[in-house]
Order: C-alpha cells, then structure tokens, then sequence
C-alpha cells in the first residue's frame, strides 16, 4: 500500500499553502458577497506566527480568522485571530444581542 502525504505539502511548499489559503479565503468572501481589503502581503502578516497558521483549522481548539465587527468589512483593523471555540461564544452572545466587548479580551488583534 502506498503511504499517503499531503501533496499540497510536498509540491507547493510554505509560501504556497498560506498564498493557497488566502485565495480560498478571497473566494469564500466573494460567495457570501462580503466586502473583503487584504491584500496578499496583509495575509502573510496576519499569519506570521506559526504557532497559529499550524494549528488553523475547524475544530474548537484551532485557531480562526475572524471580524470584530461583523457588519464591517474583512480589513487588517476588523480581524482577529481566536479559537474557533471563542469564535461561537461570541456568534451565540450577538445573536442574543449581548454585550461581546469583554469577549474580545484576549485575541490577537492587528492594527
């Protein structure tokens, strides 16, 4: 049986998994029509921290980019990166038209 391996891994290297997530990511905004600023260059500093570009993902545990203010455009001041945990904490707080200030407390923000 042959072993299996992530071939996005193998051929297009580190610089080509983030460039191939943020294109993803422009994609995914432009079907819910979402107005979305970063740039290419914005992403990279976005995700510069390994620690958080490693563990990404859907699970509770990983990591999520997500907007402060939902009802604002996806730019480098109205990101955040949180738990995905954190992230439906705060999606079941404004549904309920709670305050969600001190929720924000300890993510990354980027200015």
């Amino acid at each position: 049986m042959r072993k299996k391996y992530n071939r996005n891994k193998v051929w297009l290297g580190e610089e080509g998994r983030k460039r191939l997530a943020w294109l993803r990511f422009k994609a995914q905004c432009d079907h819910r029509l979402e107005e979305c600023d970063i740039t290419w260059e914005q992403w990279k500093l976005i995700w510069t921290n390994n620690r958080y570009w490693d563990n990404r993902g859907r699970k509770p545990h990983d990591y999520v980019l997500s907007r402060i203010d939902w009802d604002g455009a996806w730019t480098i001041s109205n990101v955040c990166i949180m738990t995905r945990y954190q992230q439906l904490v705060i999606s079941r707080y404004r549904r309920a038209d709670r305050d969600t200030t001190p929720l924000f407390e300890d993510i990354v923000r980027f200015q």
